[in-house]
């Protein structure tokens, strides 16, 4: 490991993480873990920090609930005000490259 080129993390990590929405956190806490044990720490082994968390954790993301849980946020939010805007979904589909289908399931998802 020492040939490989050391990575510095910002001094405020902490803060940072505050604006991860909940996907992209369970994302990296998924990638954390599965380094922890690919290391040869073992799940057992695991700081208390960043053990694993249970089912109450809190609510699902929004984006999930809507059934866009592969767009980011933002993509989301631009569909929407898109279609607010006036503008048809094949255009926002086209525009944002995304395909129809999402496109649409974002909307659909909105209006319920």
């Amino acid at each position: 490991m020492s040939d490989q080129p050391r990575i510095a993390l910002s001094k405020n990590v902490g803060e940072t993480l505050k604006y991860l929405d909940n996907d992209d956190l369970a994302a990296l806490r998924a990638a954390v873990e599965g380094e922890w044990v690919r290391r040869g720490n073992g799940a057992e082994r695991l700081p208390v920090h960043v053990t694993r968390g249970d089912a109450s954790a809190g609510p699902a993301p929004a984006r999930a609930r809507l059934g866009a849980s592969k767009l980011p946020a933002g993509k989301v939010s631009l569909i929407k005000a898109s279609a607010r805007s006036g503008m048809k979904p094949a255009t926002i589909a086209r525009t944002l490259r995304l395909s129809l289908a999402d496109v649409n399931r974002v909307l659909s998802a909105e209006r319920q």
